[in-house]
């Protein structure tokens, strides 16, 4: 009976020994299977299936879904799926489109929209920047001509300054020269200044003679008339050959007026009869009377005749 009992403690105690080893082996197995239930569980075949249609390669399928490495040709062949690509993905879709599958299409679709509305955005920008580079380009090449005109206008200025600035060297090195110049055309001025008021005194004394001589013409006329009348009504003239051939003029077969008027210029002749009328008429009243009215009539004449 003690045998009994000493063999069946020993039992106990050797099972409770490997009990308390397996209780120490025993989690890290069951937390390795509850991973694999819990990754079996949580996977979705048509969701891989979609991933791989979009081009995915396995490696990344395994990050997407969050499953170990190298664990995604497993799942295919348990799938029976063996070497699944992405032409074999998209049949799989055609062909059979479950409402999950759906649902990752039109996700994938709508990121694909999204992203074209973006890059529509994108292209629209860079459209825009385009135009504005055009811009800015034409706005510098105007700029790098309006500063190469600039730049041409300063050194035409430039080269002006240094013109002047030779011309007024070579001004003061010819300052006496110039000056001398200046006084020499200044007295010249003065001198026409002086000749043209002298020329004016004479332009006033010839109209004033002229218009003298106009009066005493006037006169001679009226003295003519008169004698005109005076031999209208039988008034003997004894003097008319002292007036037209006067005897004492006619000595050496020219008469004397002849030859006056042939040593003088016609300009000397001129002041010659008008010398002579003024002469006539002014002595008539105290001297001659109608014969010197005559002789300056005659005069007159001779002036008239030049």
């Amino acid at each position: 009976m003690e045998d009994h009992f000493a063999r069946t403690g020993a039992a106990k105690a050797t099972v409770l020994e490997g009990s308390k080893h397996a209780s120490i082996v025993e989690p890290k197995a069951a937390d390795q299977a509850k991973d694999k239930r819990r990754t079996a569980k949580e996977i979705d075949k048509h969701e891989v299936i979609g991933l791989i249609a979009q081009g995915l390669s396995y490696h990344k399928v395994e990050e997407q879904v969050g499953i170990p490495k190298g664990t995604l040709r497993y799942r295919l062949k348990k799938w029976g799926l063996v070497g699944l690509d992405q032409i074999k993905a998209k049949e799989l879709l055609g062909s059979a489109a479950q409402p999950e599958d759906m649902a990752v299409q039109n996700a994938s679709l709508k990121d694909y929209e999204q992203k074209l509305a973006e890059w529509d955005s994108l292209n629209q920008e860079l459209q825009q920047l385009r135009i504005e580079h055009t811009s800015l380009k034409k706005d510098y090449e105007e700029l790098s001509k309006l500063h190469e005109d600039s730049a041409n206008r300063a050194k035409i200025l430039l080269d002006r300054c240094l013109e002047l600035e030779e011309g007024l060297k070579k001004w003061n090195d010819n300052d006496n020269e110039t000056q001398e110049l200046l006084l020499e055309i200044m007295a010249e001025r003065d001198q026409l200044s002086k000749h043209a008021a002298e020329v004016q005194v004479q332009f006033a004394e010839m109209l004033e003679d002229r218009n003298n001589w106009k009066q005493t013409a006037l006169e001679a006329k009226q003295a003519i008339a008169e004698l005109e009348a005076l031999r209208g009504l039988g008034v003997t003239n004894k003097t008319a050959d002292n007036v037209n051939s006067p005897a004492h003029y006619t000595q050496g077969g020219i008469e004397t007026i002849d030859y006056i008027r042939a040593k003088l210029t016609p300009e000397e002749f001129i002041g010659y009869c008008k010398g002579n009328i003024l002469k006539y008429v002014s002595r008539a009243s105290h001297k001659g009377g109608l014969e010197d009215l005559r002789k300056a009539g005659k005069y007159i004449e001779f002036a008239v005749k030049s």
